[in-house]
């Protein structure tokens, strides 16, 4: 998906005077991507014949893109935390 986002940005359809625009278009990649993960994921589950493929959709659009929110989350968190500990 960063790939996908450069190569837009490099294109020119990625305007770095709209501040906000790289951050939507890395969003809207990644929930496009999610949607072909998970049908692919369940697709992949069925060929090996496996039983409950609905389950297997619902952790590939949860449990990847959780476990990256909660890493940015802490990370953030972190950081913020400094920053006041600095200003004080």
């Amino acid at each position: 998906q960063t790939v996908i986002t450069i190569c837009f940005a490099a294109i020119g359809f990625l305007s770095p005077a709209n501040r906000g625009s790289l951050m939507i278009a890395v969003l809207l990649v990644f929930v496009t991507l999610g949607i072909s993960a998970g049908y692919n994921s369940a697709r992949t589950y069925k060929t090996f014949d496996g039983k409950e493929w609905q389950k297997c959709t619902l952790l590939t659009a949860f449990l990847y893109p959780g476990l990256i929110f909660c890493v940015i989350f802490v990370l953030n968190l972190v950081d913020w935390i400094e920053a006041l500990g600095r200003h004080s």
